[in-house]
């Protein structure tokens, strides 16, 4: 094989390096800050299937995998291959109350309009994928990628490693061919491998005018402030897979989740916070009403809340608040003044009434007003983790962190 046959008949290629020096130019680099190696991913699986998935991943790591993204499965053309792997982030994951039926888009424009039946949709980013072009949508259920879990199922239900903002790698995936309500559709027909990513997931920056209105936006070193803390009543008790994130909206709690299974009990209280996150240049995100039970559990308490007692009950006491609110104060500044935090959102433009359509106060039977895209965006927070971590003392972290049976 000579210099300008690097990649054989079966559309491999000898390492990363002569992979992408194949690919067509790219407005962003895949990971220009840290060269990608499937050694640097570690699975996380139940005790039962831990061989295997190391297994799996080792036969990855021994023929030198080499990564594949959003926008090159979406090409006309694309070539898979045994050695091909992609790395996405869990942003969001809704369920339908019931079955729900809605339609998939062929890749050309005016192409067949296809129906399919599914219960969950999951919302996913390439890691490495160009800002603005990075998420892909994964169906779920009644039919649609029932291979999705077939590694290891007891981690679906189990410890909050397939919540939102953790990783998961797809072994050898398919040429992207369908669209969902906009977004690129992807088919796994083999189950996932839950990961930890040991390097720095590149950063994102928001995008106002994508071909998408849904992408995927990560911001590393933002320092947080706590603007409000609240208790509520969660409806899933395990947060396995809902993390009790969008729990509690507006004084609205959400009567169903994600979650394929909850607790035998319940009655569970979490915890809400409105958040203020100052980027580097001085633009500050608010968060309203966020919720994580991970986040909660590694950042904010060394204990669970207790099964069976209520937000009520909890508030009842008086200072529970209080205090939970002065230890995320001190365990903020803490991380804030050791390299900050990195936050994982979703972003999408909000709608807003089109002013032309609105009907005068006077006028009879008037139409609706029509809704079109705001200028301005809207984020959701997903995952937030210090930046450097190797910067932080554990002790001092989990002394920060509050008890919370000391003050029920």
């Amino acid at each position: 094989m000579n210099d300008n046959e690097e990649e054989d008949q079966n559309g491999h290629f000898d390492n990363e390096e002569q992979r992408q020096r194949a690919q067509p130019a790219r407005e962003e680099p895949y990971n220009e800050r840290t060269p990608f190696s499937v050694a640097n991913l570690t699975p996380i699986t139940s005790a039962g299937m831990a061989s295997n998935a190391r297994a799996l991943l080792s036969r990855f790591v021994e023929n030198e995998a080499s990564l594949v993204g959003v926008e090159e499965l979406a090409r006309e053309g694309y070539r898979g291959g045994p050695r091909r792997v992609m790395i996405l982030q869990i942003l969001r994951i809704t369920k339908s109350s019931k079955q729900a039926q809605g339609n998939m888009t062929r890749r050309k424009m005016g192409g067949n309009v296809t129906p399919v039946n599914y219960d969950r949709v999951l919302y996913a980013m390439d890691i490495f994928g160009r800002a603005g072009h990075n998420v892909v949508v994964i169906l779920l259920g009644s039919g649609s990628n029932d291979q999705f879990w077939k590694y290891d199922v007891a981690m679906r239900d189990g410890l909050q490693t397939n919540r939102p903002g953790s990783l998961f790698l797809v072994p050898k995936p398919k040429m992207i061919s369908n669209y969902f309500t906009g977004l690129p559709a992807l088919d796994v027909t083999r189950g996932i491998i839950p990961i930890e990513y040991n390097m720095r997931i590149p950063p994102k920056a928001p995008v106002q005018q994508a071909d998408v209105n849904f992408h995927g936006v990560v911001v590393d070193g933002v320092l947080l402030e706590l603007d409000d803390l609240s208790v509520f009543d969660s409806n899933c008790g395990s947060g396995a897979l809902c993390d009790q994130q969008d729990a509690y909206k507006n004084g609205v709690l959400r009567s169903t989740c994600a979650c394929y299974t909850t607790s035998s009990n319940k009655r569970t209280a979490g915890i809400s916070m409105d958040l203020s996150l100052t980027q580097l240049d001085g633009q500050v995100i608010k968060i309203v009403y966020y919720s994580s039970a991970w986040f909660v559990r590694t950042y904010v308490t060394n204990d669970d809340m207790p099964p069976g007692i209520g937000a009520g009950e909890i508030m009842q006491v008086g200072t529970f608040d209080l205090i939970a609110s002065e230890a995320c104060e001190e365990i903020f500044d803490y991380v804030n003044n050791n390299g900050g935090w990195t936050a994982t959102l979703w972003v999408k433009p909000g709608l807003v009434r089109d002013q032309a359509t609105v009907a005068d106060s006077t006028q009879y039977n008037a139409a609706a007003p029509t809704l079109v895209e705001s200028g301005s965006l809207t984020y959701h927070l997903v995952d937030i983790r210090p930046t450097e971590p190797g910067n932080l003392n554990l002790a001092e972290l989990n002394g920060l962190k509050v008890n919370i049976r000391d003050h029920i």
